[in-house]
C-alpha cells in the first residue's frame, strides 16, 4: 500500500508550480488540504522535490516498478507504523520501539533517517523556575537599585585558567579532508597552567593578577591565596582606583 496516491502526489506537484516553485507552501497546502494537524503525515519536502523531478523526467509521478528482491521492512505500512509510533512516545529508545514494532533496529534507523528523515535530538538541561521565583528576583533588583546610590563603585571580577603547553579544545578545532586523517592531539595527564585574575568597573581595569609563587611559578588557587591577593593587590589597587569613593 503506497503511503501517498498518485492523487496526493499530483496535488503537491500542482501546488508546486503554482506558488513559485515552493515545496514548502505546497506541503502546508498539502496539510490543509487532507485536514491533516501534523506534519508527520505530510510528504517531506525533498519527497515533494523529487516528485517534481519524476514529473519532468517522465511525465509522471507515480515510481517505476522496482527491479530485483522487493523491501520487506522499509514498506508503506511499516513507515506509517513508525511514523504513528513517533508521534504517541517520541522519545522512546529504538531498541524499545524495535522490539515493540517487531522490526529491526536497522530497518528503524533507517526509516527514522531515509523515510521520515528524523534526527535524535538531545534534552537540554535548563534551570528549574518556580512560580515564586520572578517576584524574588524583582525584589532582589529593587533591593539593590535602592542600597546604591550609584553604580560606579561595583567591580565585576573573575578568574581564568589558561594553559601553556598548547592545549587545544577539539570543539573549534576543524580538520576538512576527503578521508577521515585520525587526526590526534597528546596531552598531559596534567596540563600546566596558569591562573588570571582581573576586576573591572565603569571606570577601567583592576589587574591582571597572576597567582603564582615567589619564583614565578603558577600556583593553585586556594582561599588562602584569594584573601591575600584581595588584601595585598586589590585593596591596595582600589585605593588610588579613578572614581573610587569608600563612603560609597
Amino acid at each position: 500500500m503506497e503511503r501517498f496516491t498518485g492523487a496526493d502526489r499530483a496535488f503537491c506537484v500542482r501546488e508546486f508550480y503554482q506558488n513559485n516553485n515552493s515545496a514548502t507552501v505546497a506541503r502546508r497546502k498539502f496539510r490543509e488540504h487532507k485536514g491533516l494537524h501534523n506534519f508527520y503525515d505530510t510528504p517531506a519536502l525533498q519527497t515533494i522535490k523529487n516528485w517534481v523531478a519524476k514529473f519532468e523526467e517522465t511525465g509522471s509521478t507515480l515510481d517505476k516498478p522496482r527491479l530485483g528482491r522487493p523491501r520487506t521492512s522499509r514498506t508503506e505500512q511499516n513507515i506509517d507504523t513508525v511514523a504513528q509510533s513517533i508521534r504517541e512516545n517520541p522519545t522512546q529508545s529504538t531498541r524499545k520501539r524495535s522490539s515493540a514494532l517487531n522490526v529491526s533496529n536497522t530497518s528503524l534507523q533507517r526509516i527514522l533517517k531515509k523515510d521520515l528523515l528524523m534526527h535524535p535530538y538531545k534534552i537540554q538541561l535548563v534551570q528549574e523556575l518556580k512560580e515564586t521565583d520572578a517576584i524574588q528576583r524583582v525584589n532582589y533588583a529593587n533591593e539593590m537599585f535602592n542600597r546604591f546610590t550609584s553604580f560606579n563603585n561595583i567591580m565585576f571580577s573573575d578568574e581564568a585558567h589558561f594553559h601553556i603547553n598548547g592545549h587545544v579544545s577539539k570543539q573549534n578545532c576543524r580538520y576538512w579532508s576527503p578521508i577521515n586523517p585520525k587526526l590526534k592531539h597528546q596531552k598531559p595527564l596534567h596540563s600546566p597552567k596558569v591562573t588570571v585574575w582581573a576586576a573591572m568597573s565603569a571606570h577601567g581595569i583592576i589587574g591582571p593578577y597572576f597567582f603564582e609563587d615567589g619564583r614565578g611559578r603558577a600556583v593553585t588557587v586556594t582561599s588562602e591565596r584569594y584573601v591575600a591577593m584581595i588584601e595585598e593587590f586589590f585593596t591596595q589597587k582600589l585605593q588610588n582606583f579613578p572614581g573610587f569613593n569608600a563612603r560609597t
